[in-house]
């Protein structure tokens, strides 16, 4: 047999670089033992530059538990993503030195802790993209670390992402505007900002007027909205001065119907679920009013996704209906348990025959929602009534066949090329569904397949 083996030195140092690339982090920091040339190929930037280091699919740990392998922060010339969890300043004190210089890089901090290793990463000059969850239900050890962290992150150069998810509120902190040093010096580069907080607090508004000139995404998650009626008109004013902003996620807001005036927005997410909490019906109603009169006017909109967990939210689907010349490309629509069924497609129903450019509808419903009413939806969906639509997407608990068994649905699919994609899980009581659902596939499910499952046509025969 011939000898396949092949020696190292053979390799040049391309091909070598290639099957280093799928050596692990760890080992290949051992590599650099082995010799003098592994040495230097193991330093060579483009075999880290996309490795991940840390669990990044991970939620906040308990103090004290490791992080990151040290060597690496220490040896590796630079990282695409770096998640570091920290219960304590000391360990943020040793990886504020690291020569390790990363893309993204995600934080959960716990307790007592600083700002030195974005400050450390933002002087390596290769951080774009971060990521920091403030965890500290324990306002009293909230120090001056803590705002020590909300100063650099404000101050921060050339990010264009940056991800804040802060559970303190900074109200019950003592904190102010006035605490924060570099209001005026931050240049703007933001292009995404995604914030979840407790309540609307002053680095939120801060940044948005920052960054207003390069934003084009703001994801707003205001965890207890009756704190910020003081605030959500100041908001909306720096929302509205964002000249490139294309896509905004947020809770219904004291006036956002001026954002009609916003002529790059095309993608808006309502998250009415976080209205749950509101201090009375007289605040709700005003907010849905507002939120409403925008998707009545605001004909830029070519993607809505609305939250509708009770009934006083359904009102937003009647300003879609009242909509004048709507360009909305794709609709999606989430309902709770806690809304009255028939009353959701009872108002959906007269919605799309107003919607001309529909081309994707998406229903995000409860299992125990599934087809009361649904019949008037179906009829609705017809070409006559929505020549645009090509595809009805389906999130749901249950299997397919709950949908399929149903006439309406089977006379849709009949009537035109629209496809039915199945978002959730295939689940049935049936060990092997009896109905052959789960062997045509979930992600376009059309007439031609259907006719293929001879236990549902039966029973329209």
């Amino acid at each position: 047999m011939a000898d396949t083996t092949c020696e190292m030195d053979a390799l040049g140092d391309d091909e070598l670089l290639l099957v280093l690339q799928y050596v692990g982090a760890e080992d290949l920091l051992r590599c650099r033992a082995v010799c003098r040339r592994l040495r230097d190929l193991a330093a060579v930037p483009e075999l880290w530059r996309w490795r991940t280091v840390g669990d990044p699919s991970g939620w906040v740990v308990a103090p004290g538990s490791p992080s990151v392998s040290s060597p690496i922060l220490r040896l590796a010339p630079c990282l695409h993503l770096l998640v570091m969890r920290f219960g304590a300043s000391q360990e943020f004190a040793s990886s504020s030195e690291m020569k390790c210089a990363v893309a993204r890089l995600a934080l959960d901090v716990i307790g007592d802790f600083s700002g030195g290793i974005i400050r450390n990463q933002l002087a390596l000059g290769r951080l774009r993209e971060l990521s920091v969850i403030f965890y500290n239900r324990d306002c009293a050890n909230v120090n001056a670390n803590f705002h020590d962290v909300l100063d650099v992150v404000l101050a921060a150069k050339g990010l264009t992402v940056l991800e804040v998810d802060m559970d303190v509120d900074l109200y019950e902190t003592g904190s102010t505007a006035r605490e924060y040093k570099h209001e005026a010096k931050c240049e703007s580069s933001l292009k995404r900002l995604a914030y979840d907080s407790q309540a609307s607090d002053p680095l939120l508004k801060m940044l948005l007027d920052a960054h207003a000139a390069t934003l084009e995404e703001v994801d707003l998650h205001i965890l207890r909205p009756s704190d910020m009626w003081d605030v959500a008109p100041n908001l909306v004013d720096s929302l509205i001065k964002m000249p490139n902003l294309k896509k905004l996620t947020c809770p219904p807001l004291h006036g956002m119907h001026r954002l009609q005036a916003c002529k790059t927005l095309t993608a808006l997410t309502l998250n009415v679920y976080a209205l749950n909490v509101m201090p009375g019906m007289a605040e709700l109603e005003s907010l849905l009013h507002s939120a409403g009169q925008l998707l009545r006017t605001a004909t830029q909109l070519t993607h809505v996704d609305i939250t509708i967990p009770n009934n006083e939210s359904l009102t937003l689907l009647a300003a879609l209906a009242d909509s004048e010349q709507s360009g909305v490309l794709s609709l999606t629509l989430k309902c709770f348990n806690i809304c009255r069924y028939p009353e959701f497609y009872e108002v959906l129903a007269p919605v799309l025959p107003n919607l001309p450019k529909l081309q994707s509808l998406t229903l995000d419903v409860p299992s125990d929602m599934r087809l009361l009413g649904i019949n008037k939806v179906m009829m609705m969906l017809r070409p006559e009534t929505a020549p645009c639509l090509s595809q009805l997407a389906i999130r749901s608990a249950g299997c397919l066949h709950i949908w399929l068994t149903n006439k309406s649905v089977l006379d849709l699919l009949k009537a035109n090329t629209l496809q039915i994609k199945w978002l959730g899980t295939l689940f049935c009581h049936f060990n092997e569904c009896h109905f052959g659902c789960h062997e045509i596939g979930t992600d376009q499910v059309t007439w031609e397949s259907v006719k293929r499952l001879p236990k549902i046509m039966s029973l329209f025969d």
